[in-house]
């Protein structure tokens, strides 16, 4: 999708004084992965209302129209699933909600217990 030194997308905190930069590990029309690093949290906590999550940073870049999201055409983006707070690796987004639900299809997390 991107040119190589551009598969990265910043983000910003809301006072703008931080940022990050998350490599794209892999996108196309449903999903767009992200390398996340350690000690990012992946959704909010409300125990912790100071604390970056990568959810939040990319809702707030989406609905602010980040070049980057306009540019890719996003209007949305989910998380598939969380990894921790301490871990770094792969974070899956799905940029609509029939992605959202096939993906949880797929690693059982629609499924009755």
């Amino acid at each position: 999708v991107a040119s190589a030194g551009k598969n990265v997308i910043r983000l910003f905190a809301p006072n703008e004084t931080h940022s990050w930069a998350f490599p794209i590990l892999f996108e196309d029309e449903h999903f767009l992965a992200l390398d996340k690093m350690t000690h990012m949290a992946v959704s909010h906590s409300p125990s912790l209302p100071d604390r970056p999550s990568l959810s939040k940073l990319i809702q707030d870049a989406v609905a602010a129209q980040a070049r980057w999201a306009t540019k890719r055409d996003i209007r949305h983006l989910g998380f598939a699933y969380r990894i921790d707070f301490e871990t770094s690796g792969i974070t899956l987004f799905c940029k609509h909600n029939v992605a959202r639900q096939k993906i949880g299809n797929l690693l059982g997390a629609n499924e009755e217990q």
